[in-house]
């Protein structure tokens, strides 16, 4: 592999990317070093994801400092096909914002090292007028020039596809997460059942139910509890503008006493919670680019209750066999799922053993080793 000097655009820190981040630095530490990574980020911190903890540590990183809506630096950047003796690679998340438009636009222009990274984008948003027109004659011409298009999964490949870019250049590469961080998990949770506790059902992440759908769970729990007594907890770890409705909505059902709200977890006050609960429960009932949140609950061994438009339980939930989905807003139908495991907490385990399984099929380095192999030119597996 020749030197290469890599710089990956992103949106902001988070836990998702930060340990493959962390991984590709490692191997620069070493004489023989073969990738310098570089991560610029768009903004520095997500105002509906209040993390206190780093995600900047460990490898070498910026912030964009825009002027007139760029950041100029970046554009700079890309002109060229060597620096510093080392040939030039660009990742790209997303097109959605100026900084990303004009990186593309000069790296298609010269037939620069570029690959292209996204999640799911949403088909059945409507787009009129110029605009439109604009940018699907734009992203064509960008997907016949990148070297890659990298997809979240294989909905996010699919939808690609559609879009006009070439199947042979699509890339499966998913968020990643460190599965060896949840193993305790799993342990945990096979001690706690043999003391015949609660169920406990986990739902993370923003507390607003037009994205989320905490409301749907709740009705859900509501209906399920009428087909089924077996005791539950319902635990919603994260923070939003819908906590008060959320409350009010569990104490008009009736579910006050087993609905808890957690407020916003740091990532290992959030591994804690995973290892305490027996099933996760995600009812996105709007379109959901991935969610890693999934990816998190699976490593952890739990069982998937999630919607049919939440893009990583489409990718990777098997109904029956490491989960179950159900139509987007439909109560009832999550509310038999709910039952069903209610009354058979057997399944609940075997479930989770399953999600556990499939998690470890995408561990850490397989995502080091994709990218390595993109940039070698390699085929991919």
């Amino acid at each position: 592999m020749e030197p290469v000097i890599l710089h990956w655009i992103c949106d902001a820190p988070s836990p998702y990317n930060a340990q493959l981040f962390k991984s590709l630095a490692a191997d620069d530490q070493s004489a023989a070093a073969q990738l310098d990574l570089w991560v610029h980020y768009r903004r520095s911190a997500i105002s509906s994801h209040p993390w206190q903890s780093s995600f900047t540590e460990g490898y070498n990183c910026r912030t964009f400092r825009h002027i007139l809506g760029v950041d100029w630096k970046t554009i700079r950047l890309s002109f060229g096909q060597r620096s510093r003796g080392r040939v030039k690679w660009f990742i790209v998340g997303g097109w959605n914002h100026p900084t990303a438009w004009l990186t593309l636009l000069s790296l298609c222009v010269q037939r620069g090292n570029v690959i292209i990274w996204t999640d799911t984008p949403d088909q059945s948003r409507v787009r009129r007028g110029f605009r439109q027109w604009a940018r699907s004659i734009f992203l064509r011409w960008v997907f016949t020039r990148a070297r890659f298009i990298m997809g979240t999964g294989k909905p996010a490949l699919h939808a690609l596809e559609l879009m006009g870019a070439p199947k042979a250049k699509l890339v499966n590469f998913p968020c990643w997460i460190d599965e060896r961080s949840y193993l305790a998990s799993v342990e945990e949770r096979a001690s706690r059942r043999r003391e015949g506790r609660p169920i406990v059902f986990l739902s993370s992440g923003l507390v607003q139910n037009s994205r989320k759908g905490h409301d749907v769970a709740l009705r859900s729990f509501a209906v399920a509890r009428g087909y089924c007594g077996q005791p539950f907890e319902y635990r919603i770890a994260g923070s939003g503008p819908d906590e008060g409705a959320v409350r009010s909505l569990a104490e008009s059902l009736g579910l006050q006493d087993c609905v808890k709200l957690l407020g916003w977890l740091e990532p290992e006050e959030l591994i804690g919670q995973l290892a305490q609960a027996d099933v996760f429960i995600h009812p996105s009932p709007v379109h959901e680019p991935y969610g890693v949140a999934v990816l998190e609950a699976m490593a952890a061994g739990l069982a998937i209750l999630a919607s049919d438009r939440t893009c990583a339980a489409i990718d990777r939930i098997i109904p029956g066999v490491n989960g179950e989905i159900h139509k987007s807003g439909d109560h009832e139908a999550l509310a038999i799922h709910i039952s069903s495991l209610l009354s058979a907490p057997n399944e609940i385990a075997r479930l989770g053993e399953a999600a556990a399984s499939t998690a470890s099929q995408w561990p850490l380095a397989r995502g080091k080793s994709k990218i390595k192999n993109l940039i070698c030119r390699e085929e991919v597996s």
